[in-house]
C-alpha cells in the first residue's frame, strides 16, 4: 500500500468504507490535510457521518467547518435521526439557523426528539415562532396517532391531507381524525367533519390538548357519528379508546 500521503483518493476511499467506522475515522484523521478533505468530499453522506462521530474534536470541527451549506445539510438530513443527533451539536453555533431552516419539519422533530436537553433549547432558538408551532402540531400529530396505534386502530395520513389530519381505522371502520394543539375545540371539530366528508369515513373524531368549550362538547353530543376527547399523554389513552367506539356504536 502507498504511505497515506500519496495513496490514490479513489483507493483510500475504498479502504474507508471496507473499514469499521472507529479505524475508518483513524486513517482520515491521519492523512495530511488537503488529502483528508478530498477523501471527505467522495464519501456519501451516511459514510462521512459515521467517520465524523469518532474522530477527535478539532479533526472534526475542521472538517465540518469546510463542508458547504448543502453538503453539511445532506449529512445531517439524510442520515438517520440517531446519527443526526449526534452530529448536529458539533455543527458550529453560527451555521446552525440556515441549517435548520433547510431540514424538513419530520426530521427536525425526529432529531429534536433525541437530542439533550441542552442542545434542543440551542436548535429552538434557531427556529421561528410560525414553525415551530408547526412542530408541535406535527408532534401532537404524531403522539395521538402512537395512542391510537395502542388503542388497536390502524392508523394512516391519508395522501395530501393537512397537518393534523389522520384516519384510525377499527374493525374495518374508517375514522377521520383531526388533531389541534391549542384549540377550544371549535377548529378541531370543524377540521374532522370536513375530512370525514372527503374521506367518506363513518365518523369523525377531534382530539385536542385542553378541555373544550362546553358548547363544542355540547354541539358533538347532538350528533352521533361526531365527539371530541381531550388527549394529553399516555394517561388519557382510555378516554381515546372510549371516544372511538362511541363513534362507531
Amino acid at each position: 500500500m502507498f504511505p497515506g500521503g500519496v495513496t490514490p483518493v479513489v483507493q483510500l476511499v475504498a479502504i474507508i468504507r471496507s473499514l469499521p467506522a472507529r479505524k475508518a475515522a483513524d486513517l482520515l484523521m491521519a492523512l495530511p490535510v488537503e488529502k483528508q478533505l478530498s477523501v471527505v468530499a467522495a464519501l456519501e453522506p451516511d459514510e462521512l457521518a459515521g467517520v465524523l462521530i469518532p474522530m477527535r474534536p478539532d479533526i472534526r470541527q475542521r472538517i465540518l467547518a469546510t463542508l458547504s451549506a448543502d453538503r453539511l445539510l445532506v449529512v445531517i438530513g439524510k442520515v438517520p435521526a440517531d446519527r443526526a443527533a449526534e452530529l448536529l451539536p458539533m455543527v458550529p453555533p453560527e451555521r446552525l439557523a440556515p441549517l435548520v431552516a433547510g431540514l424538513a419539519d419530520e426530521t427536525l422533530f425526529a432529531l429534536l426528539r433525541q437530542l439533550p436537553a441542552d442542545v434542543q433549547q440551542r436548535v429552538w432558538t434557531a427556529i421561528p415562532r410560525e414553525r415551530g408551532q408547526s412542530i408541535v402540531s406535527l408532534a401532537y400529530q404524531l403522539d395521538v396517532r402512537a395512542a391510537l396505534r395502542r388503542s388497536n386502530a390502524d392508523v394512516v395520513v391519508p395522501t395530501g391531507a393537512p397537518r393534523g389530519i389522520l384516519v384510525a381505522t377499527i374493525v374495518g371502520k374508517h375514522i377521520a381524525v383531526a388533531t389541534i394543539v391549542g384549540d377550544d375545540g371549535w377548529t378541531a371539530v370543524h377540521d374532522a367533519k370536513e375530512a370525514a366528508h372527503r374521506l367518506r369515513t363513518v365518523g369523525a373524531l377531534a382530539v385536542v390538548d385542553r378541555a373544550p368549550a362546553d358548547e363544542v362538547a355540547d354541539h358533538c353530543r347532538t350528533m352521533d357519528w361526531i365527539d371530541i376527547v381531550t388527549w394529553s399523554g399516555a394517561h388519557d389513552d382510555h378516554y381515546l379508546k372510549r371516544s372511538m367506539v362511541a363513534v362507531l356504536s
